[in-house]
């Protein structure tokens, strides 16, 4: 069975729902498109039809596409072999070609030198290049800029969302109210995709919806929705309701329990409402332990208990003051090193080829003697950076 996302796409850009004026801007980049000219990148969030829009443009003009997406390697090596020769050879079918690199802004420390790549294959290519984002402010994709004419792309409006859904509805022989659809098209915060998602689920074997059948739609993995679930289970005196107010977020348990602890003592005043609510945050911590030690997954819903019922339940009373959540400390800090720890790990990977240890090994045992080292002499600095092929960023961490 055909998922409806993939059934309903546009098959002419014409067809394409939302955000006109980035529609207008991809018609007009392609129309004037030639070698030597930009690449396109398209930004925005999550499904607002950001590839969707590529594939209907390369429909509307009769082009073969040749895809990178992101669960392909896109290391410097795989660029290079395939949107490198894809650039400058022709297709099988002669037609013109188009290129689509979805998510560049999701290249990983396994995709090292994938950008440069990219840069490259932009200044060569013989057809355009389309590249689709989440967050333009990405640092992976800093060196693109130059090299791209960016088009950012808008969550699309409740109304288009709401028209889109009718249009299905009709074709699917599905008979829905006015406000339902209303409903579903508020409630996906622009996420056109995520919208026909719960359309399809609600109309799975029915030939009609009724208003009580939103219920089952779950929540959005959106910042909002967990500072609602927050807000929800902070204030609530009821178990249910703060075992529920976790239900639709589309998040892993542990990163739920970093948001519940970062803000226990942001909502909790009274010392011993805190104490209460860390010995049950650390009653769940026991359970997960034993979940992966035993792989047994069915004590899950005592740690889910434990760490929202117990939480919720540890307050005298519900504090009626705004208390404004905060993003877990340790995530921001493991998003501010990372850069630092991928390059890290390839001076240590270089330096342990050549005296043949692991980067671990390196890492732990040698690189706090090199740096020391480094530090102290200009000529051993560049003696280390000749010998180990190290570049700018991986010379700068060896001093650190």
């Amino acid at each position: 069975m055909v998922p409806w996302t993939v059934k309903y796409q546009p098959k002419r850009i014409k067809e394409f729902a939302g955000n006109p004026t980035a529609v207008k801007r991809v018609l007009g980049w392609y129309q004037s498109w030639k070698p030597g000219n930009k690449a396109l990148l398209l930004v925005g969030p999550p499904g607002i039809g950001k590839t969707t829009l590529a594939l209907a443009l390369a429909r509307t003009f009769d082009v073969d596409v040749l895809e990178m997406n992101a669960s392909d390697t896109r290391s410097k090596k795989a660029v290079e072999r395939v949107a490198g020769l894809g650039s400058l050879y022709g297709s099988l079918t002669s037609k013109p070609r188009l290129i689509l690199i979805d998510e560049v802004d999701g290249m990983s420390s396994n995709d090292r030198g994938g950008t440069s790549a990219l840069v490259d294959v932009i200044k060569k290519s013989s057809f355009p290049i389309i590249m689709t984002a989440n967050d333009s402010y990405a640092v992976s994709i800093r060196a693109l800029k130059p090299y791209v004419e960016i088009v950012k792309m808008k969550r699309v409006n409740p109304l288009t969302v709401k028209a889109v859904l009718g249009k299905i509805a009709r074709e699917e022989k599905v008979r829905v109210s006015d406000d339902v659809l209303t409903k579903i098209a508020h409630s996906c915060h622009g996420d056109l995709k995520s919208a026909i998602n719960d359309f399809e689920a609600l109309a799975e074997g029915e030939t009609s919806i009724e208003e009580e059948s939103l219920n089952v739609i779950g929540g959005r993995d959106r910042k909002e929705d967990m500072f609602n679930a927050l807000r929800t289970l902070f204030k609530t005196e009821e178990f249910l309701k703060a075992r529920q107010a976790i239900m639709g977020l589309d998040e892993t348990p542990d990163i739920i329990k970093a948001w519940i602890d970062e803000n226990i003592p942001r909502e909790y005043e009274r010392p011993r409402e805190v104490a209460n609510a860390y010995y049950w945050l650390a009653r769940s911590d026991v359970f997960f332990g034993r979940i992966i030690r035993r792989q047994n997954w069915g004590l899950m819903s005592y740690a889910l208990d434990f760490m929202t019922g117990g939480v919720a339940l540890s307050k005298e009373k519900p504090y009626h003051k705004f208390t404004g959540y905060q993003f877990p400390s340790f995530i921001k800090l493991l998003s501010k090193t990372k850069k630092i720890r991928t390059v890290r790990h390839s001076l240590a990977k270089k330096i342990g080829e050549r005296i043949h240890a692991s980067p671990n090994e390196v890492i732990h045992e040698y690189l706090p003697y090199l740096s020391e080292m480094a530090k102290k002499s200009k000529d051993v600095r560049e003696s280390f950076r000749e010998h180990y092929e190290l570049d700018d960023e991986e010379t700068k961490v060896l001093l650190l």
